[in-house]
């Protein structure tokens, strides 16, 4: 099954209340269809659940042995992903570390790191700073909704990424849908 059909099965086009938006309001399916097509990942988080979604279409996208793991600051707006067998729901902040470490233990790493959060720039180098280590080599950690899209901004998550051995890009879609928030960062961590 291809990304775009895994991601339909979930899709809405209003506000992700009822399903995922990567594909819908956002352009993001292209993007990771080039990232993940040939990754056989065993763990992947996202940060941002909403209506577990992507959660579930992560899950048919990657298959039976990828264990899918969402984390959000509320699990009340959850309809999708509950009842599959390699989907985890945390109830926590991903800009908190008593909650990165409660739930994610002390180690512990992951082939995919995705923050569809709060959108917010702070929040998302919160994350970055909490989670960068824990990508592996050759893994990704990609911000979806990269709205505070200034110079100063962009050089902060810039220098994030080379102290962590990242190679990061900018995907401006906006002109794609007209979406104003249609923006990724995708950073990939270089081998070691």
């Amino acid at each position: 099954m291809t990304i775009h059909d895994c991601f339909k099965k979930y899709e809405d086009y209003t506000t992700c209340a009822k399903g995922t938006d990567k594909g819908t309001a956002h352009s993001y399916l292209q993007v990771y269809d080039e990232c993940f097509r040939d990754m056989t990942p065993t763990k992947v988080l996202e940060i941002g659940i909403a209506s577990g979604g992507s959660l579930a279409a992560w899950a048919d996208y990657f298959g039976d042995q990828t264990t899918i793991i969402g984390m959000d600051i509320t699990l009340k707006n959850v309809i999708h992903g509950k009842n599959k067998a390699n989907v985890q729901m945390i109830l926590g902040d991903a800009t908190r570390f008593s909650d990165i470490h409660q739930h994610l233990g002390v180690e512990g790493s992951f082939d995919i790191i995705i923050d569809d959060g709060s959108h917010r720039f702070v929040d998302q180098v919160c994350s970055m700073v909490l989670l960068l280590d824990r990508v592996k080599d050759g893994g990704y950690y990609i911000i979806e909704d990269f709205v505070e899209l200034t110079e100063e901004n962009l050089n902060i998550i810039g220098k994030l990424a080379t102290k962590h051995q990242m190679h990061a890009k900018i995907y401006d879609l906006r002109s794609v849908k007209g979406e104003w928030s249609d923006v990724m960062i995708v950073m990939q961590k270089r081998a070691s």
